[in-house]
């Protein structure tokens, strides 16, 4: 059972009161048996009362009764000395002095209230033994008392009278301490709970920070200098001091403090660090707060790593978003590419179909006998057009990579040329293009249609650059030696000859910031009118070759492109011109799935001196050929046809007659066209000239 302190130490007067009370009164009784002797029994009699009395009750406290048993205690020795008043003198028994004992006893033990009630009681007694002193009930004491015997009852007094106020002082004391020792418990207490108070309140405002921080690096906005700006602002509110306290933030090259930011020695700093770079927070006072708990508690500190941990993990999801948006830009570019090589592909069969009518026509028209010399003119422009018209098929396919480079020493004069040609006509009527090429220029180990896209990048980038206002484009050819042109040397060239195409235009120009990411893919300073590709593609290109790109521009100056290529030893050797070889009456299938290209070029095998058969379905044709398999000396195809490709179909006609030779017509080469190349088909160039046609066919039967 649980006993509360209060009541232990109850418990524990008592027994004290109690025990102390039955040794010094049977100490004085048994004395007094033998001092006086005509009171034996009197002495016996009170010896074995109070004895009987304590030992009874001290039980009955035990038993956690200590307030009864207390009551009991002073009510039966106030009724025990009454009796025994009556058979010694009644007022004047000695007795009767032990009155203002028991007065003590129950102060002592019951509490003040308990005193005053037992005061009374016994002032009340006395009163009625002094009256009834007379009555016959009042016996006169037969034997007095010796002075050995009065000096022991008084001694008796005294003892018990000295136990009480011991027991009385201690228990004064105790009651003193316990106090002083409650004033000190909610004094402490008191502090405490100000402690408490204060620091939630700042705990309050740093609650308010990083709710605010949080709802500002939630937002959707694109990072900028304008977050760190709010955060900044915000911050030496939650401090204990904001009067005098500054914030700063720094991350890579951005630095935002308050206004009064200054270098002090009461500093906390949280650094935090990201893929993209370094930063960190920091608070000082500028003053020396005077506070008695220091300025920057440990709360404070965490305060402080928390706001950098929110800043660090804010920053990284932002870097993380802009690579996702980089890469799914580049996914969509790359998309939109391939889809442009595949719609190039497709143009170019359509296209590469008709330059094969009309080409193939031209042959037919110049071969006949009756061509004026006017007419002959006419059909011989009509074939360079279609040359051109071919070569540009080829940058197509080339751009949208269906085709790969063929790089031959070549003068580059044309090509720029030819750019230039193409540059006047789709560049505005303002923009004045001025060209000049110095002579004896070596030769270049280029692909002429990737050298022509680079001038048409360039180009197209300057005239952007001037605007609407126009300007002048100018457009050059030199030759310059790297290690000896201080404007020609750099870490990208070997020493050497280069040949250097330099573009410039008299445009706004550019700053240092924009001049170190132009060559950057996806970077632009168009807005939504560019894709950021033309300068990259250009640089990949020049680069690609073993050459380099710079630039020089400055704001209102302009901007000027170099590209440096390297020269090659020797002359341009021009292509050997191809000669026409006439057939021997051999048999030739001619398949195609456009009916014209099947007339015009089986009338194109006639005049080189084949039979020709035309068949405009892959299904007829292998019909025709499964008929009579040693019926056709060779078979020309196209590549892409809609029910049987050209391989498909080379395929088949070898399956039943091995070693026929197939060669297959196509404008661009393709995995399929390779693998059929490895299995020994002859590819040739669509759309073919007369001559092309010739050489393959002898190649074939041969």
């Amino acid at each position: 059972m649980f006993i509360s302190e209060e009541h232990a130490q109850s418990s524990r007067l008592f027994r004290q009161v109690t025990g102390g009370m039955m040794a010094v009164s049977t100490t004085v009784l048994v004395v007094l048996l033998f001092v006086q002797p005509a009171h034996f029994t009197r002495a016996l009699a009170a010896l074995a009362a109070v004895n009987t009395l304590g030992f009874v009750l001290l039980a009955v406290n035990r038993r956690g009764h200590t307030r009864a048993a207390s009551i009991a205690l002073v009510t039966g020795l106030v009724a025990l000395v009454t009796v025994m008043s009556f058979s010694a003198g009644g007022i004047r028994s000695p007795g009767v002095t032990m009155f203002f004992i028991f007065v003590l006893m129950a102060g002592l033990l019951l509490g003040q209230r308990a005193g005053i009630v037992a005061a009374a009681l016994c002032a009340a007694i006395g009163l009625a033994l002094a009256l009834f002193s007379s009555s016959p009930a009042v016996a006169s004491p037969v034997v007095p008392y010796s002075p050995i015997a009065l000096w022991l009852l008084n001694t008796l007094y005294m003892g018990v009278v000295l136990i009480l106020l011991r027991l009385a002082t201690e228990a004064m004391a105790k009651a003193l301490g316990r106090a002083e020792s409650e004033i000190r418990v909610r004094q402490r207490a008191e502090l405490e709970r100000e402690h408490l108070v204060h620091d939630l309140g700042e705990r309050v405002k740093e609650l308010r920070l990083l709710h605010a921080a949080a709802r500002v690096l939630q937002e959707t906005r694109p990072f900028d200098r304008s977050v760190l700006e709010e955060l900044v602002a915000m911050m030496p509110a939650a401090w204990q001091h904001p009067d005098s306290c500054e914030a700063r933030i720094t991350y890579q090259d951005t630095v935002v403090a308050t206004p009064g930011w200054c270098e002090a020695s009461r500093r906390l700093s949280a650094p935090f660090t990201t893929s993209a770079g370094q930063g960190v927070v920091e608070v000082i006072y500028r003053d020396e707060p005077r506070t008695t708990t220091g300025a920057f508690l440990k709360e404070e500190r965490l305060l402080i790593d928390s706001l950098a941990e929110m800043l660090a993990a804010y920053l990284e999801h932002h870097i993380a978003g802009r690579r996702r948006s980089q890469l799914e830009a580049q996914l969509r570019q790359s998309q939109q590419m391939e889809a442009l090589g595949t719609l190039a592909g497709g143009i170019a069969h359509d296209f590469n179909n008709l330059l094969t009518a009309i080409g193939s026509n031209a042959d037919l028209a110049l071969t006949e006998a009756s061509v004026t010399p006017q007419v002959k003119e006419h059909l011989t422009e009509l074939r360079k057009a279609h040359a051109r018209a071919t070569d540009l098929v080829k940058r197509i396919l080339l751009f949208s990579r269906r085709q790969e480079a063929n790089r031959t020493p070549t003068a580059l004069g044309p090509v720029v040329e030819e750019a230039v040609k193409l540059l006047r006509a789709s560049l505005p009527a303002m923009i004045d293009i001025q060209f000049a090429v110095a002579p004896d220029l070596p030769a270049v180990l280029v692909d002429g249609s990737q050298i022509h896209q680079v001038i048409m990048n360039l180009g197209t980038n300057a005239a952007h650059a001037m605007g609407e206002r126009g300007g002048v484009l100018r457009i050059g050819l030199d030759l310059v030696t790297v290690g000896e042109s201080p404007s020609a040397s750099s870490a990208d060239l070997g020493a050497g000859p280069h040949v250097r195409i330099s573009v410039s235009d008299t445009g706004a120009g550019m700053s240092p910031e924009i001049r170190a990411r132009l060559f950057e893919p996806f970077f632009t300073t168009k807005g939504t009118s560019g894709t950021g590709l033309g300068l990259s593609v250009a640089h990949g290109i020049v680069t690609d070759h073993g050459g380099a790109i710079t630039v020089e521009s400055a704001i209102g100056q302009g901007s000027t492109f170099h590209v440096y290529l390297p020269a090659v030893d020797g002359d341009v050797v021009p292509a050997p011109a191809e000669e026409v070889v006439l057939g021997h009456g051999e048999h030739i299938m001619y398949v195609d799935d456009e009916e014209a290209v099947v007339f015009v070029m089986t009338r194109l095998l006639k005049r080189l001196g084949y039979r020709s058969t035309g068949y405009s379905d892959a299904d007829e044709a292998l019909q025709a050929f499964r008929t009579n398999p040693q019926e056709f000396n060779a078979v020309i195809t196209d590549m892409a046809m809609p029910k049987m490709s050209g391989a498909r179909l080379a395929h088949e006609l070898r399956a039943l007659r091995p070693g026929m030779p197939v060669a297959i017509a196509s404008g661009y080469e393709s995995a399929e066209m390779e693998a059929a190349g490895r299995a020994g088909i002859t590819r040739i160039a669509k759309p073919m000239s007369m001559e092309a046609l010739s050489q393959t066919l002898r190649a074939l039967l041969q």
